[in-house]
């Protein structure tokens, strides 16, 4: 199926591809004008589906691919008829979905990405905010001498084993991953590495209840916040689809 995709037929010996950062349609219009040769121009999309952008039609063909490689995109190319005529393009997508056959070539470049994610020091790299009132992060584990309860029922289930299935699919050093299977990775007393602070790792209690550093110190006094949408801030069709 993909390789349908991307099979010029006979009598076409090239296509030229344009790729933008943006999509207004006024950039669009200039390059039809001023590189008359450009077949399409692919564009980036906020929809998860992709999409002709404007007239099909007209050349250069321009379209979106989705986000998240959930589509596998390419264009059926016709052959003009007639010497000087244009081709013509139509989008095709393919949707990435359990039962399409395995693509060894997809698989390494994903393996690739993933090692230039670590050998750059992504994690590191994040962004990381101060917490308001001098709160910190102090990991599950605080919380189990008060909670005993609470803290056995949790290690029961997927949250407390989240950042293992990253380990399991190299995808540990991500930080667009490792956000969503940890405690407070956005904040500075939050995550940063297995190494660094491992007390941090799955998904625990204050990713819910808030960073517990002051609830501990004062003996339970000080108020935890109360789970509410958290949940929804990982659980997207975006990142798993339930």
């Amino acid at each position: 199926q993909i390789e349908e995709l991307l099979v010029l037929p006979a009598g076409v010996p090239t296509l030229n591809i344009l790729i933008l950062n943006h999509s207004d349609p006024e950039t669009i219009d200039s390059i039809a004008k001023a590189a008359p040769f450009v077949d399409c121009v692919v564009c980036p999309s906020e929809s998860d589906e992709p999409a002709v952008i404007g007239n099909p039609e007209k050349r250069p063909l321009a379209f979106t691919v989705g986000r998240f490689g959930r589509y596998v995109c390419g264009l059926k190319v016709t052959a003009p008829a007639r010497v000087g005529q244009p081709l013509r393009l139509a989008l095709k997508a393919l949707p990435v979905e359990e039962d399409l056959p395995k693509d060894d070539s997809l698989v390494a470049l994903y393996e690739d990405y993933k090692q230039i994610v670590k050998d750059r020091n992504l994690l590191e790299k994040h962004p990381r905010f101060a917490l308001p009132d001098g709160l910190e992060y102090a990991g599950s584990k605080s919380c189990k001498s008060c909670h005993g309860y609470e803290y056995e029922a949790w290690s029961t289930k997927d949250h407390a084993r989240a950042y293992s299935t990253l380990e399991q699919v190299n995808s540990q050093f991500d930080p667009e991953c490792v956000v969503c299977h940890v405690i407070g990775m956005d904040y500075e007393s939050g995550f940063i590495s297995r190494q660094e602070t491992g007390h941090l790792i799955n998904v625990g209690c204050e990713n819910c209840h808030g960073p517990g550093s002051k609830h501990i110190l004062t003996d339970g006094a000080t108020e935890l916040t109360e789970p509410k949408s958290t949940c929804i801030d990982c659980h997207t069709p975006e990142h798993s689809g339930d």
